[in-house]
This record gives C-alpha cells, structure tokens and sequence, in this order.
C-alpha cells in the first residue's frame, strides 16, 4: 500500500511515497526531459509529451530511480520509455524485480495544462492546479448529469476519463463517483464520448508552441483554470 504525504497545489511537487518497507522522494527530473513538446489527452488538457520520474530512497539499498515517460504515437497514450536504476550496492536481477516500479508510476501525477489552438498557434497556459481539490471542486457535476450526455457533460466525461486513467486509476469508476451515477450510464456516456468527443484521443499538438507558464513572473497565476472553467 502506498501513501503520499503531500497535497501540492501543483501536481510536480515533491512528495514521499512509502510502499512497504520502501520510502521514496519522488520529484519530476527537469535535467532529463524535452521541455518543447505537448500532447492533448481531452479537449483542452494537455501534458507534456515526455517527462522524467525520479525517486531515491534513502534506506536499505539507497536506491535511485528514473522513469522516463513519453508519448508513443503507436499506443497513442503515454508509456513508460525507459528506467534507469543506481543503487550503492550491486546491483541484482532479483533486486530490480522487488522495487516498486509500478506504484511509483501510479503515485505520480504529471502536471496538467490548458491549451488552445488558432489558425497560427497552439497556447498552452499553465500549469493547472491540483485535480482533483482544485479544477473538479469548482465543477456543478449535479447539473451536468440532470443534463444527460450534452457536449458540455461529455467534454467533462471526457476529462475526467482521461485524466484518470493518464495516472493508471479506475477511469470508468472515476466517473461513476464523480458524476453520481451507475456503471451502466457511465459505460454508455463513455461510449458516446469516444463518438463525439474528437480529442478523447491523445495527439501531440501542432506548433509552434507558446507557452504560459504560471510559475514565472510574467504569466499571471490562475489563467490556466480561468481558461478551462469557460
């Protein structure tokens, strides 16, 4: 079982992740990623087209582990590209099978961005704040599901399916909870939104790219969720 100790106000913060006898620092590696690219996962949400996973451990074999992530133009989703283990002590076969990979990958939630797409350029504003405390809270899901499946409720469908399952959760269950109701709707709101929804399906978006990024002083702080609540 995992725990995160941290609730950042935006998701490429630093946090510890415990798994069993195993306690990591887990923190995105600006070093080892490209920076220049972005990939669409629902309408006006994106991420970056490849980012870098780092945990070390501070206890037993102080290891140290990277996760390179990209987006696969086969899969068209992102995957895990390549992992680079370093340890203080040999390194064995049955050792890397014990580490926790997997959860390390699912306890990391890569930061979100607003995009928009004009006849000369694609605008990425960002990045958004926490998910699930920050963007979903500010959402009427109650009138959305009285509405039926419309463009706006399946966009947001759209949105939180994606978003669920971009960090390996229960996706269809996710909007079972989020929007209140039954596995069988949410099935069948899935299915129309695969239909009517074009962007449900991840594309790397086109350039050239002008990015906002909230976290510098000249991009006001906000813009990105302003954007996407419109």
């Amino acid at each position: 079982m995992s725990t995160e100790e941290a609730n950042p106000p935006y998701e490429d913060a630093t946090y510890a992740l415990n798994v069993d006898k195993w306690k990591f620092i887990v923190f995105t590696d600006w070093d080892r990623m490209d920076r220049t690219a972005f990939v669409s996962i629902a309408p006006g949400i994106a991420v970056r087209a490849d980012y870098c996973i780092r945990a070390m451990e501070d206890r037993i074999g102080k290891y140290d582990i990277r996760l390179h992530m990209g987006y696969s133009e086969e899969e068209q989703r992102i995957v895990l590209r390549n992992c680079e283990i370093g340890t203080s002590r040999e390194l064995k076969i049955r050792d890397i099978a014990r580490l926790p990979i997997e959860q390390i990958i699912r306890s990391y939630h890569p930061p979100l961005w607003f995009y928009e797409i004009t006849e000369t350029e694609t605008n990425i504003f960002g990045p958004l704040p926490n998910w699930e405390h920050n963007v979903l809270n500010n959402i009427d899901f109650p009138t959305l599901r009285k509405q039926g499946p419309t463009p706006d409720t399946l966009k947001w469908a759209s949105r939180v399916y994606s978003v669920t399952q971009l960090n390996k959760g229960p996706a269809t269950k996710r909007l079972t909870e989020v929007f209140g109701i039954p596995l069988r709707t949410a099935s069948h709101w899935l299915t129309l939104m695969k239909e009517r929804v074009p962007e449900s399906v991840s594309m790397r978006l086109p350039s050239p790219l002008i990015v906002h990024d909230e976290t510098e002083s000249d991009t006001p702080s906000g813009i990105s969720l302003k954007k996407l609540l419109e």
